[in-house]
């Protein structure tokens, strides 16, 4: 076994970085970009649901459990591609698409 500090040496020796061209964009198939492209905006727009599932206020669902559930209103479903606009109020809750906007007042 060898140390770190060998490993970083053998590595460092061993590396020739390439050097880059600018080509037309056509040309660019099964190449390596060699600089960092920053995004003009972020992305994605909006805090969205990474899964299916519902976006609820958490304290409405203080207490529930399988003997004592709750009983919330669903108010509308949130896709993918839509510029949602639900805002949840006390009591509501909504469908969440994966990919959807996360609606207004929803904490879980």
């Amino acid at each position: 076994m060898i140390s770190v500090k060998k490993a970083q040496s053998i590595i460092s020796n061993n590396i020739h970085p390439l050097g880059f061209e600018n080509i037309p964009l056509k040309n660019a198939g099964s190449r390596i970009h060699a600089k960092n492209v920053p995004a003009t905006f972020h992305m994605p727009l909006f805090d969205n649901s990474a899964m299916d599932g519902f976006a609820v206020r958490a304290s409405d669902t203080k207490g529930a459990n399988k003997f004592s559930p709750i009983t919330l209103t669903m108010v509308g479903v949130s896709s993918a591609g839509t510029l949602g606009n639900i805002i949840l109020q006390p009591g509501e809750c909504a469908q969440c698409m994966t990919g959807g906007k996360i609606p207004k007042g929803a904490d879980s």
